[in-house]
């Protein structure tokens, strides 16, 4: 349902603790979560965003990711109105959110084993960066990766 600018991450994500529970994040109405394997949903995120990327931490139960990464003018498709950004966690299974920034990759993986997040950032997903403390503090992680040109098209 996103349309052209469906192009990053997971937007549907499984509980991997209860496989009943799911979180969906929309192009504009926000994130829903269904505890009955997708059969009922109820709004559970703030409106108004793109969610590129749901994901549930693998090692502290309960812990879940929103991605909400700024969007450009995408060539070809319209932008009506603006979506806010930001990377978004909540403790309690997708219950309750909180926003800790604004700028939020628009993918991310977790370091296997520990709480580390890796994500990409920036437009083209340019810019690979890490957090060490749930997504609270990024730091740059792409060191040693060979760049694109910037004349090159996606």
């Amino acid at each position: 349902g996103n349309g052209q600018r469906r192009i990053y991450g997971l937007c549907l994500a499984r509980n991997p603790n209860n496989a009943d529970e799911l979180i969906a994040g929309e192009d504009w109405d926000g994130l829903f979560r269904s505890t009955d394997n997708g059969e009922t949903w109820t709004k559970v995120g703030p409106k108004e965003h793109w969610f590129s990327d749901i994901r549930y931490d693998r090692v502290i139960p309960g812990r879940v990711y929103a991605l909400a990464p700024p969007i450009a003018d995408t060539p070809g498709v319209r932008q009506s109105t603006v979506r806010k950004s930001g990377f978004w966690r909540s403790e309690d299974s997708g219950v309750t959110w909180r926003k800790l920034s604004d700028d939020s990759p628009a993918e991310m993986i977790q370091m296997a084993g520990n709480t580390s997040l890796v994500g990409v950032f920036g437009p083209r997903s340019s810019r690979v960066m890490i957090s060490k403390d749930g997504g609270g503090q990024w730091e740059p992680f792409g060191q040693g990766l060979p760049m694109d040109d910037a004349q090159k098209p996606y």
